[in-house]
């Protein structure tokens, strides 16, 4: 079920720190705000870490810089939570056309082994041509598929009948 409850709390600082020794608080607002600017400052390190500079057009440094929420619509996540998995983390990166142009776009799912939400950030446009885009996602598949394939973890072979 999907629904929302309004509270309208009564805020009163001094009654708040007399009666309770409650010296700060922070709003639902601030938290959101703070939590897409890490999301935002976790994806545009992680591309810049992967891709390179001058990869793509970064889209999200004013926003990171000066805290302005106008970029906050390059954020969003998926509606139902993914399973658990072992990692604490996980990040990916992929591409996404819409408009014409070509994104790159992060996925950060943060205490993924307690199945927590996974949100899709719109890093920048992209800046590499359609075949540098499918050879980085094509040889990034082989190598993990080679790696799982050593470690044992998979086969290459069809299973024999």
């Amino acid at each position: 079920m999907i629904g929302f409850r309004v509270l309208v709390l009564q805020y009163n600082e001094q009654k708040l720190r007399r009666d309770y020794g409650i010296t700060a608080s922070a709003s639902p607002y601030w938290d959101t705000h703070m939590l897409y600017l890490m999301l935002g400052k976790i994806a545009h390190a992680f591309a810049t870490a992967e891709l390179g500079r001058g990869k793509f057009v970064p889209a999200l440094p004013e926003m990171i810089l000066t805290g302005k929420p106008d970029k906050f619509n390059h954020i969003g996540g998926d509606p139902e939570p993914d399973p658990p998995s072992a990692a604490l983390h996980q990040l990916g990166l992929g591409y996404q056309r819409a408009n014409g142009k070509d994104y790159v776009v992060a996925t950060i799912q943060l205490f993924s082994n307690k199945s927590g939400p996974t949100y899709h950030v719109v890093v920048g446009e992209s800046r590499e041509s359609a075949i540098a885009r499918f050879v980085r996602v094509f040889s990034n598949r082989i190598s993990r598929t080679h790696a799982r394939w050593k470690s044992g973890g998979a086969s290459l072979r069809s299973p024999q009948a």
